[in-house]
């Protein structure tokens, strides 16, 4: 199915160019996943918990419905990194999940957290800063 809104809005008196996307089609009759994009400065512990483990619980929370906890299980990531948004880059990791616990939609938008072990409340509080710091001083 297509699943770009608006095609014929988006299509009207535009310019296209060589190489230019046009839709996004879908086939919705294989297995749904995730696609998580996550920065390469934050992707260490989670590369490493699905190294030792292969069985990485995911939580996720979809934005339109905030107050809902769905389940998932990381099924693989990506290789290698490719450049994000904001001239970074970032991993693609893809999330198995059971798509009869909630509505399917396509482009949702969800907040995602990865069990990968535990670590000190200093760590996890000071870590940000401290990535923060030595990326802007180059410590």
């Amino acid at each position: 199915i297509v699943v770009t809104d608006n095609v014929k809005e988006l299509l009207d008196h535009r310019p296209v160019k060589l190489g230019d996307a046009l839709l996004q089609i879908a086939d919705v009759s294989g297995p749904w996943h995730l696609k998580v994009e996550v920065p390469d400065r934050e992707a260490g512990h989670i590369r490493s918990a699905y190294a030792e483990n292969k069985d990485v619980t995911v939580r996720f929370r979809l934005a339109s419905e905030p107050d809902k906890e769905y389940l998932g299980r990381i099924s693989r990531i990506a290789e290698s990194v490719r450049p994000g948004a904001n001239q970074e880059s970032v991993w693609i990791i893809y999330v198995d999940f059971d798509p009869s616990q909630f509505p399917l939609r396509f482009g949702a938008s969800v907040a995602v957290q990865f069990e990968c072990g535990n670590r000190s409340t200093f760590y996890v509080w000071l870590r940000p800063l401290w990535e923060n710091l030595r990326r802007r001083f180059w410590i």
